[in-house]
């Protein structure tokens, strides 16, 4: 049975990721209420990289439709291009009415 109300958004930012295995993310989601099929949340990835790095390359390869593409701010004073060093996870639902709740956790860590 669903913890939450139907979910819309389930995100992480990361400026590395390591290694992640499905018990892994599987873990996660279950630390956070969530019972889907598919394990994880979509992963953030800086586009303005040169080389997409290997951790994601991998899970790609595994969990196609996970990534998804991030760009610099372009309008940002004295930030501007400069490459996100966010950490975050967040997840958001929405209910049959229409009402939405959910969270967003910040840290000073990186997803893995």
């Amino acid at each position: 049975q669903q913890i939450w109300p139907e979910e819309e958004t389930y995100v992480a930012l990361s400026g590395s990721i390591v290694a992640l295995t499905e018990p892994w993310l599987r873990d996660v989601d279950r630390c956070c209420g969530r019972l889907a099929e598919d394990a994880g949340p979509q992963l953030v990835v800086p586009r303005d990289r040169p080389q997409v790095p290997i951790g994601y390359k991998s899970i790609h390869e595994w969990m196609p439709g996970k990534l998804v593409e991030h760009h610099s701010p372009q309008e940002a004073p004295g930030r501007q291009k400069i490459r996100n060093h966010g950490k975050l996870l967040s997840r958001m639902c929405c209910d049959d009415a229409g009402q939405r709740c959910g969270w967003i956790y910040v840290g000073s860590h990186n997803f893995t």
